[in-house]
């Protein structure tokens, strides 16, 4: 993993969504907004991979693990209304395994879905 040495911003007290973090680029932005001070919830198909991933990424009581496939509207709907619930009000969202075409809109804390939103 590349680390990053210029970081800015002070990301306490701040939630974070990635999808697609069970491994790979996701799981490296987590770990990165971990790193500066954000509680994230962790998306992916597979929650053996995902409890790896929480394991791995060393913040207990700091991520959440929501697994689903990114194709699922249930799943994408649950992995925001979770994250709120959890984790705290959502201020970041990383979509670094989705599904284009359908998406997930916050307009004043409700939740939504439609599509070209």
């Amino acid at each position: 993993m590349t680390e990053v040495t210029d970081a800015t911003g002070d990301l306490a007290g701040r939630a974070a969504l990635v999808t697609g973090a069970g491994r790979g680029t996701g799981l490296a932005v987590a770990a990165e907004l971990l790193a500066r001070g954000a509680s994230v919830a962790i998306t992916g198909r597979k929650q053996p991979d995902l409890e790896a991933a929480a394991t791995e990424l060393g913040a207990p009581g700091r991520v959440l693990t929501v697994a689903g496939n990114a194709g699922d509207a249930a799943h994408r709907e649950e992995g925001v209304a979770r994250t709120v619930e959890e984790v705290g009000n959502l201020a970041i969202l990383v979509t670094s395994g989705w599904i284009t075409g359908e998406t997930v809109r916050i307009d004043g804390g409700a939740l939504a879905s439609g599509r070209n939103a």
